[in-house]
C-alpha cells in the first residue's frame, strides 16, 4: 500500500506560508494580501531585530540573541507567521472543497500560542527566543492536531 502524503493545493498554500509570510497568498493569487503579510514580516524582523536574534542564536549565543532582540515587537512575529500560514491554508482549502471546518484551526492557534510562550521563556528554557519559539510553534502544532482529532472525529484531516 502507497503510504505517501498526498500534496494537496491547501498544503502547497501551507508550505509556501511556512517558507515566508505571504507568500501561500500569492500562491493562492490574492496578492494584495501577500504584500500585506509581506510587509508584516518585514515591520516586525527590522523592529525585533529577528534576524540578528537568529545569527546570535546559531551562534549558541543564546543570552546575546536576547540582548539584541526588541522584545516589543518579537513577540508578534510568532503570531504573524502563523496567521498567514492559517489564512493562506483556509483559503486555499476552501478554493477545493468549498467547505471547511472550524477545528481545523486549533492547531494553528496553539502553535502560535505556545510558539510565543516559547520565545518569552527563551532563556529559561535554555535555547533562547528563537530556538525556543520554533519549538513551541512544532509542540502547539502537534497538541493542536492531537486536540483536533477529540473535538471532532468526522474531520477529514485533509
Amino acid at each position: 500500500m502507497d503510504e505517501r502524503v498526498k500534496l494537496t493545493r491547501s498544503r502547497t498554500a501551507l508550505f509556501w506560508s511556512i517558507t515566508f509570510p505571504g507568500f501561500g497568498q500569492f500562491y493562492n493569487q490574492q496578492f494584495i494580501k501577500g504584500a500585506f503579510f509581506i510587509f508584516l514580516e518585514f515591520l516586525v524582523n527590522l523592529q525585533g531585530e529577528v534576524n540578528r536574534a537568529i545569527i546570535y542564536s546559531f551562534h549558541g549565543e543564546f543570552s546575546l540573541a536576547s540582548e539584541v532582540a526588541n522584545w516589543n515587537w518579537l513577540l508578534f512575529y510568532p503570531c504573524i507567521y502563523i496567521f498567514g500560514a492559517a489564512e493562506s491554508y483556509y483559503q486555499a482549502h476552501l478554493k477545493e472543497n468549498q467547505s471547511f471546518a472550524g477545528a481545523r484551526f486549533i492547531p494553528f492557534i496553539l502553535a502560535a500560542m505556545v510558539g510565543t510562550i516559547g520565545t518569552i521563556y527563551g532563556l529559561r528554557w535554555g535555547l533562547g527566543p528563537i530556538f525556543n519559539g520554533l519549538i513551541g510553534m512544532g509542540v502547539g502544532a502537534i497538541i493542536g492536531r492531537i486536540a483536533m482529532s477529540w473535538i471532532d472525529t468526522d474531520i477529514d484531516t485533509d
